[in-house]
């Protein structure tokens, strides 16, 4: 069993109900974005301020006892068309300049995957997609982790994906000595959850990020 001190749910098909999914988490619901395809939650002691809403990311500031600073936590749930996209992408540039020297970490389902590696069952031409988001990877100066576990976090009809991941920002490994993400078993859903281990360079917590991609049928 993980201590899961935050925690961002993607794509819920129903609207929030934050006592009835706060009691089932153990945590407070603390906010959803314009479109409601994404809610964020955290322990009734952490400070959570939203610094920007948009369809495909939720930006927020994050301040807790166990952190000498605030950080910055992006959670996305990217649109399915190449085009649709495009604002992401964009938005994640804008987000890098205004967080510039903090602690950032983004995470979710990008709906598209970074390597041909991270992709089975298909060979369908997604170059440019993909090179899309190398190039905001690249532009926001985001670094993958790696993971533990199984190589896809998504799958259907034969064909498996790793369309769910984390990026860290330049900054994020100044201030933690480790961050470890986790592919889990996928329960009632199609996606994987996530979970990412993060250990403070000067200090022992390990806080805990978490977010699922529930109930998508």
């Amino acid at each position: 069993m993980y201590s899961v001190l935050f925690a961002a749910v993607l794509e819920p098909q129903t609207d929030p109900q934050p006592s009835f999914f706060s009691r089932r988490f153990g945590l407070q619901f603390r906010c959803s974005n314009t479109n409601g395809k994404i809610w964020i939650f955290s322990h009734r002691d952490w400070q959570v301020e939203v610094i920007d809403d948009s369809e495909q990311v939720l930006h927020v500031r994050v301040s807790a006892a166990i952190f000498p600073f605030s950080i910055n936590l992006s959670v996305v749930y990217a649109k399915c068309s190449r085009e649709g996209r495009y604002d992401l992408w964009n938005k994640l540039r804008d987000i890098s300049l205004a967080t510039d020297g903090a602690p950032w970490l983004v995470g979710g389902d990008f709906n598209i995957f970074l390597l041909g590696e991270e992709r089975q069952g298909s060979t369908t031409d997604r170059h440019r997609e993909m090179m899309d988001f190398a190039d905001a990877v690249a532009d926001c100066q985001l670094l993958d982790p790696g993971f533990d576990g199984p190589p896809f976090t998504w799958t259907r009809s034969g064909l498996w994906e790793r369309l769910d991941r984390v990026l860290l920002g330049e900054h994020w490994t100044t201030d933690f000595a480790a961050t470890r993400v986790t592919h889990l078993p996928r329960i009632s859903s199609d996606h994987a959850p996530l979970l990412v281990r993060c250990q403070l360079t000067a200090q022992i917590p390990r806080p805990s990020f978490r977010f699922q991609n529930m109930w998508c049928s």
